[in-house]
């Protein structure tokens, strides 16, 4: 049950296309976000197609403001109510 939720949430994925000022965008927010250059070039993409949510078990998006994050846990707790990815049906 939980594995199919999964790959129907990932069945869900586009792959985005880059864009002209996609280094330029992600300087800026590599200096707003305090992330790594290749970090970075992933949230610009994120939020250049306006995606709904930034899923990643990476500690350092867990606060970015540029895009929305849904920080993994993967320490081995359960998310809480809050914290659980919205259904993707």
């Amino acid at each position: 049950e939980e594995a199919q939720k999964f790959r129907n949430f990932l069945n869900t994925m586009v792959m985005l296309k880059n864009y002209t000022t996609v280094f330029e965008d992600a300087l800026r927010i590599a200096q707003t976000e305090c992330l790594k250059a290749l970090d970075a070039v992933h949230v610009a993409l994120a939020n250049h197609y306006h995606c709904d949510l930034f899923v990643s078990s990476d500690p350092h998006f867990r606060h970015l403001t540029t895009v929305t994050p849904y920080w993994i846990d993967l320490s081995g707790h359960a998310p809480s109510a809050a914290e659980e990815i919205p259904d993707a049906t």
